[in-house]
């Protein structure tokens, strides 16, 4: 019977073994896995092989993955929706006149790269998790 065993928890060798030992006499024989390499021993192959911290640690870690994953499609999601309002060029500007000459400069708006000006709701929307 060939059994699998998960690596050892403390030097990570896969090289362990079933052995066997007397309980009360040579009738009633007990098993035990040990590593070959650094001596670490469980009592039974269920033992061995199971991790519940490590299981613990490796579900929260996939989780985390997976929580990145979705940030970083949300931080594209928001670059894309809001690159064409980055360009400072894309406000527009003028100049008040009056009878004596140029009084004050405004900012009117906002104009997109396709001459739109609502690029202030457009950005608050895309912040707020709608499209773009």
């Amino acid at each position: 019977m060939s059994e699998k065993f998960e690596l050892c928890p403390f030097c990570g060798s896969s090289n362990a073994t079933l052995d066997y030992y007397e309980i009360s006499g040579p009738q009633e024989l007990g098993t035990i896995v040990v590593c070959n390499d650094c001596g670490a021993s469980a009592k039974s192959i269920v033992d061995w092989n199971t991790r519940p911290i490590e299981d613990a640690l490796t579900a929260r870690a996939e989780a985390a993955e997976q929580k990145l994953s979705e940030l970083q499609a949300e931080i594209e999601r928001l670059r894309a929706a809001l690159s064409k309002y980055a360009n400072p060029k894309s406000w527009i500007m003028g100049i008040q006149y009056d009878n004596m000459g140029p009084v004050y400069v405004y900012v009117d708006g906002w104009l997109d790269s396709e001459g739109n000006t609502d690029g202030p709701d457009i950005a608050v929307n895309a912040l707020k998790g709608g499209a773009g």
